[in-house]
């Protein structure tokens, strides 16, 4: 558990590197003057994989990735799954 921690930890430290902001559920101090950081809309079309890396000195590698979209199909969950998995 205490690896998971500290990947969630790498990646919320990845994405305030990158120049994320307050967004939904959390908020984003700007440095100096305690006013929320707005949304980086640009982050909105990627995602943060984090991988872990016991040769990297925090454990854990980030990689900004864009997002696929999703499926338009109108099949069931169990389909489209198997579907992905397949390519």
């Amino acid at each position: 558990m205490a690896l998971a921690s500290v990947a969630y930890l790498r990646s919320i430290l990845e994405l305030l590197e990158q120049g994320g902001g307050s967004r939904g559920s959390y908020l984003v101090l700007s440095a100096g003057d305690a006013e929320p950081k707005p949304e980086n809309i640009a982050l909105r079309d990627s995602v943060i994989r984090v991988r872990y890396s016991p040769d990297k000195p925090d454990l854990f590698t980030c990689e900004t990735i864009p997002i696929r979209k999703a499926s338009r199909e109108n099949k069931s969950f169990e389909a489209i799954w198997a579907d992905h998995r397949n390519r």
